[in-house]
């Protein structure tokens, strides 16, 4: 059995010392039941730790690093900007997109979404995040923005490299083609419910977006989105 993962910030980490407080100390200590000499995980987004808990205080676990290594990230890295969806699709893109490897969630506003969203969800999505990278064991969490209307993320993509749009009524090319060459970072942008329209695909195009299809059967935008990001991250080396 794999030893539970934790993270911690920088700050917690020093002179061989690992410190754990918070919800994570408790659940360490009430859940887990973990005691002294047993060993855990802990990442701070740079650096990977193999550790051993050392002794309980009254609000944090001390563990002694055993052993450390430089997390080396993963390229290109993978952007899912996702119309956003009815109900709790969200987080089910959330949890299964980080299981896969997805590196940033961000929700758009597109013309044909419905569901307006609350205010709290974004704390609420950030934990999702946090606790699928502990379950599957990924060394870094995934960003998750907060919601973007259609103009403001057409402003964040147009800084990435390469931007691929999942629209219905593409057909004809190629993501090996679209794919050719090497990147640091990759946008996939999945259309709501409604589907994307066309005036929103044309200005993705003209950011230097490229459109591809995904088939003839229309999917539901939250089987879109685990279909495009398993077929991307296969097509570039990083599952498979």
């Amino acid at each position: 059995m794999s030893s539970p993962r934790f993270f911690v910030s920088s700050e917690k980490v020093k002179e061989g010392k690992i410190l754990i407080q918070g919800n994570d100390f408790k659940h360490i200590r009430d859940v887990l039941r973990l005691r002294v000499g047993n060993e855990l995980i802990v990442s701070n987004g740079l650096w990977e730790y193999q550790a051993k808990i050392e002794k309980f205080e009254k609000d944090k676990v001390v563990a002694e690093v055993l052993k450390s290594q430089r997390i080396i990230e993963a390229l290109p890295k993978i952007a899912l900007f996702q119309g956003y969806p009815k109900g709790k699709k969200f987080e089910f893109i959330l949890k299964k997109g980080t299981e896969l490897g997805a590196d940033l969630f961000c929700p758009v506003i597109f013309e044909r979404t419905v569901p307006k969203i609350e205010k709290d969800k974004l704390s609420r999505w950030r934990r999702i995040v946090l606790e699928a990278s502990k379950q599957c064991q990924r060394p870094i969490i995934p960003e998750v923005y907060p919601p973007l209307s259609f103009s403001e993320a057409c402003e964040v993509l147009s800084d990435y490299e390469k931007v691929i749009i999942f629209w219905e009524k593409e057909k004809k090319k190629s993501l090996k083609t679209l794919l050719k060459g090497e990147f640091k970072q990759i946008a996939l942008v999945i259309g709501p419910e409604g589907g994307l329209k066309e005036e929103e695909v044309e200005k993705l195009v003209r950011l230097g977006g490229e459109k591809i299809g995904l088939g003839n059967a229309i999917l539901r935008t939250e089987t879109a989105s685990m279909v495009a990001l398993i077929l991307v991250l296969y097509e570039v080396g990083r599952i498979g």
